[in-house]
């Protein structure tokens, strides 16, 4: 029994000193980003810190955000403004696939955009809701202990947003991952956030540690298939594994949907 305890007392210990690890090199390399890659015309995507991406579009002299990655600094956006030849103050929406910090972190630097989101998120990126239920959003809330987040425009339902000339962005309600999560579909690009993974070719459901809803999630992958089979999808990205290629995403969604 004494040897038992012991192993198990090393085991977690051993565990604590892997997480701290892996909080301290995430506090390090937050700020880091690839070099953006296209995704559509006008639509770029970067990978940054703990595999995190994030999105940018630009829209005439305007620049949409979807999601704003896990650096407070946000050294990651600025990757992205950068390369469509933009500035902070160019970024006039803000659209967040759900209230973890992995996505939240760099919104208060753009104080002057319109900031969507799901109504029922709204508690959880303003800081209210205590702390996320996957545990490593709970690492990265430890981390990089993000500014709340003031939602302006709390999404309810689908909507269709106007965001330039000829141009809209539809919001799609997925809640399962968390409660309000939602997906936006712009040119035929649909941003899913944490509802799906890519890898492998293939999309799939977020696996665990990054999530603790399983049925719930798999409700909102069921909904936001339902959503978009009568719309022009051509790529699904996703938070982790990136963008399915162009051509592909309705189908790959579609399989994940069967199989579930």
């Amino acid at each position: 029994m004494k040897r038992l305890l012991h192993y198990l007392q090393a085991a977690v210990l051993l565990g604590l000193a892997l997480v701290a690890g892996a909080a301290l090199a995430l506090r390090l390399a937050r700020g880091s980003a690839s070099d953006p890659v296209p995704i559509a015309p006008d639509v770029l995507g970067v990978r940054s810190a703990g595999g995190v991406w994030l999105f940018a579009a630009r829209v005439g002299n305007r620049v949409l955000l979807f999601d704003t990655g896990v650096d407070p600094d946000g050294h990651p956006v600025d990757a992205l403004l950068q390369e469509l030849r933009a500035k902070r103050g160019d970024v006039s929406d803000v659209f967040l696939t759900h209230g973890q910090v992995e996505q939240t972190a760099a919104v208060h630097l753009f104080p002057g955009a319109a900031v969507h989101a799901g109504a029922a998120d709204v508690p959880l990126a303003a800081g209210a809701a205590g702390p996320s239920p996957s545990p490593v959003s709970r690492v990265l809330e430890l981390v990089v202990r993000p500014s709340p987040v003031r939602v302006t425009d709390p999404l309810s339902g689908t909507r269709v947003l106007a965001v330039g000339p000829g141009r809209n962005v539809v919001a799609l309600p997925a809640a399962g991952h968390t409660p309000g999560s939602y997906a936006y579909l712009y040119q035929g690009v649909l941003f899913a956030g944490d509802v799906v993974w890519y890898g492998e070719g293939r999309l799939g459901p977020t696996p665990p540690p990054f999530e603790q809803a399983g049925k719930e999630s798999s409700k909102g992958i069921l909904t936001l298939a339902a959503e978009v089979d009568d719309r022009d999808v051509d790529v699904v990205c996703t938070s982790h594994g990136g963008c399915t290629p162009t051509g592909e995403g309705k189908r790959l969604l579609r399989q994940l949907a069967a199989r579930l």
